[in-house]
């Protein structure tokens, strides 16, 4: 089998890029609706913000096929992309979770986005969650990484992971 990445820069040409992304696939158990098509959108959403609003930005935004697989599309891409040019990877990873968990990677990000939340009145929390998802080729690779993660919950990796049970 085989597996593809989308990746689209929001300024092509630029020698040193954020990379921002998600995962597309999902278990062969369940639809992943919260795994990872929250993340997904999510990804698409800020895409759409920064090309309106801030279309100078060195911002790369991607997304990966086979996570689930193994980390297929992230690790190919880390290991032909050139190490100079990317200065961070933020990954976007079930963002739905009813948990009511706002779960920060644990990084050289973490306290930016922790004094996010805080001015917004929101509780957040700084978590490892180690080399389960698309960050892990980055890092392994000495590249600084972060991202945003919802919590566990119920239907993770299961048929139930529907529209229906995500916040």
């Amino acid at each position: 089998s085989s597996s593809q990445n989308v990746v689209a820069d929001v300024r092509p040409g630029a020698r040193r890029v954020l990379v921002v992304g998600a995962h597309l696939d999902s278990v062969l158990a369940g639809p992943g609706i919260n795994d990872n098509a929250t993340g997904a959108t999510a990804v698409l959403e800020m895409a759409r913000v920064v090309r309106a609003r801030f279309p100078g930005l060195a911002v790369r935004f991607a997304f990966w096929g086979a996570e689930e697989a193994g980390l297929f599309g992230s690790r190919a891409y880390v290991n032909t992309a050139p190490e100079s040019e990317i200065v961070g990877y933020l990954n976007f990873d079930v963002l739905g979770s009813r948990s009511g968990e706002y779960g920060i990677y644990q990084g050289p990000f973490a306290a930016r986005w922790l004094g996010y939340f805080e001015r917004r009145g929101i509780d957040a929390r700084v978590i490892d969650i180690e080399g389960r998802s698309d960050h892990a080729p980055f890092a392994q690779a000495g590249v600084p990484v972060g991202g945003l993660f919802a919590g566990d919950y119920a239907c993770y990796h299961r048929p139930c992971d529907r529209v229906s049970t995500v916040d």
